[in-house]
């Protein structure tokens, strides 16, 4: 393949022709491939481990498994979903290897972002409530189980199919159906119980103010 041509490939965004590519050896093919998918795999990682270095490291060895494996890819599926089945297995193996309890991992400030609220025309008060919403729904989330939670990420925040995260995960499509309805029931439930446990706080504190002006006016 001349270089023009590979250029000319790369640019296109052909990715089945860009696989091909990377199964005959083009390194650049591969980057490309890389460049593409180390964004939703990264993000995949860390709603799994909720750790930056964990995320990093498992990252890598997803690619290293990619590049070993790329050749195995038979183009019966999306290549996204091939990419997809070696990173979420790739997860699941090495957070049971770990055996890490997300809770004992985490420091929310350390958890990433993954829409720019549109800050305009907002008051103060109402962005540091939205902050306050999102960082509430995401420590939600990590304290899914793990098999809620795998299928809440693919699902809500990776945008895969009901029939991409069946292909995925190998279980019937079902499943998980079921996993995401349950998953999305305990973020209700739990925010819901958060919501009102924080009216609760808030009732006291304002019942100890009014306290305290009354015992200082007399």
């Amino acid at each position: 393949m001349s270089k023009n041509k590979e250029i000319n490939l790369l640019s296109m965004g052909n990715e089945n022709e860009t696989v091909v590519e990377a199964q005959r050896g083009n390194m650049k093919a591969f980057e490309h491939l890389v460049t593409l998918y180390e964004g939703y795999v990264y993000n995949l990682c860390y709603n799994v481990f909720y750790n930056s270095l964990d995320a990093q490291d498992c990252t890598q060895e997803i690619f290293v498994k990619i590049y070993k494996n790329i050749n195995s890819f038979k183009f019966n599926s999306q290549f996204k979903t091939w990419v997809y089945k070696i990173a979420i297995n790739t997860c699941i193996d090495e957070y049971n290897r770990k055996k890490k309890r997300i809770f004992d991992i985490v420091d929310p400030e350390d958890m990433p972002t993954y829409e720019v609220p549109d800050k305009k025309g907002k008051t103060p008060e109402e962005l540091m409530i939205e902050e306050e919403l999102r960082g509430d729904i995401k420590n939600i989330i990590k304290s899914l189980p793990l098999k809620y939670r795998v299928v809440i990420v693919l699902r809500d925040m990776q945008g895969l199919t009901y029939e991409e995260i069946s292909e995925t995960l190998k279980v019937n499509i079902n499943t998980v159906k079921v996993r995401v309805n349950r998953g999305r029931l305990q973020i209700k439930e739990k925010y819901l119980k958060l919501e009102k446990k924080r009216k609760r706080n808030q009732y006291k504190d304002f019942s100890f103010k009014n306290e305290e002006l009354v015992k200082g006016g007399k």
